[in-house]
């Protein structure tokens, strides 16, 4: 329904969407982005630069997670000369921007329906307005979206699809089946343990995509809280990463879906650095390092007693994995499931995901 000023191809390349092209100037303290002419937002108003403005200054750096946590250390001035133009300035060089700019990181809002009311509950939330390839039609709670195409899309001969509806179906398992009885044409990946039987039916096309679900590249991690006193020490963190059999993990829960990561920044990105080391499984050294760092084992083999948080349900068996890992190094280790919450960067530590 949103589109943003640029999109990602498959490789993770910036490619024009409501920017035509743009400029990078002054070692990239400077981006200047030309806005696309004739373009309107679905209830006919024209889109411009100031809804560009709007939509970083208003929501994005204040809102939305990922976007004020990359930018905040370097907020950017934006300004915007002209309806068809929008300069970001920085004050050092910022190369990562036009990698922040797709519709998932930087969706764009129309300024004229949101300006002087607060964003986060804005009625047009649950009914949007965008610029994008399909447009709102109906939300019945519970259990689906249904969008239709947009006839005014600025891509020519886009959308195909006259028609999308969303299903909700939590369960990974019902929704295979879903995809084999055709009730459902389309899942954004589907669980390991129904690949082999999809893989059989003739009606069912696996796609191998070296990302997570929707082209993101994503890394699976297990984010520690460095305000605790016990995860400030740099042993212990250390520690973590090689108590976790990441080769048990990646055949047992991910079911090969996947690869071991080198670092945060996923190896299918141009900027990957292939010379980082590749820490793997070392109980050993973990127990070293955790008895270095000033944690003897006390009576019972436990050191200390931490609690991990996930989102899914299907992080439950990968939970109860890491308990044991941490468990042969002393670490006991409690968990809990947040409901409600979409999926966040927790998951198997050290994994670059791969979906089908």
């Amino acid at each position: 329904m949103y589109t943003a000023l640029v999109g990602l191809d498959r490789e993770g390349n910036p490619v024009p969407e409501l920017a035509e092209r743009w400029e990078v100037r002054n070692d990239a303290r400077t981006q200047v982005f030309y806005l696309r002419k004739g373009i309107f937002w679905l209830d006919g108003k024209p889109f411009t630069a100031e809804d560009v403005k709007y939509t970083f200054d208003e929501v994005l750096l204040k809102y939305h997670a990922r976007t004020k946590a990359g930018l905040e250390a370097a907020p950017p001035s934006i300004e915007t000369p002209d309806p068809q133009q929008v300069i970001f300035r920085f004050k050092f060089p910022y190369a990562p921007l036009l990698r922040r700019l797709d519709v998932t990181e930087a969706p764009i809002l129309p300024r004229h329906l949101y300006q002087g009311t607060n964003p986060l509950t804005n009625p047009y939330n649950q009914r949007p307005v965008g610029t994008g390839p399909f447009r709102f039609a109906e939300w019945r709670r519970g259990s689906q979206v249904i969008l239709v195409k947009n006839p005014n899309y600025f891509k020519p001969g886009l959308p195909r699809l006259e028609r999308l509806v969303f299903r909700f179906l939590p369960d990974p398992t019902a929704a295979s089946i879903a995809l084999e009885r055709g009730e459902v044409d389309y899942l954004w990946s589907v669980p390991g343990a129904s690949l082999s039987r999809l893989r059989s039916l003739p009606n069912v096309r696996l796609e191998r995509h070296p990302a997570g679900p929707g082209g993101s590249y994503c890394i699976d991690t297990l984010v520690p809280n460095l305000q605790h006193p016990i995860l400030r020490n740099r042993k212990v963190r250390q520690a973590f990463y090689q108590a976790i059999n990441r080769d048990f993990l990646l055949e047992r829960v991910y079911f090969g879906q996947g690869r071991l990561a080198r670092g945060p920044i996923a190896s299918t990105l141009p900027f990957f650095d292939p010379t980082l080391p590749l820490y793997l499984y070392n109980p050993e050294e973990a127990n070293r390092l955790l008895d270095g760092a000033g944690y003897p084992r006390r009576v019972g083999g436990a050191r200390f007693a931490l609690r991990f948080t996930f989102a899914q349900p299907n992080f439950t068996l990968l939970s109860e994995v890491l308990k044991d890992n941490f468990r042969q190094v002393g670490m006991a280790s409690g968990n809990r499931r947040l409901p409600g919450l979409q999926r966040s960067a927790q998951g198997a530590p050290g994994l670059e995901r791969e979906s089908f």
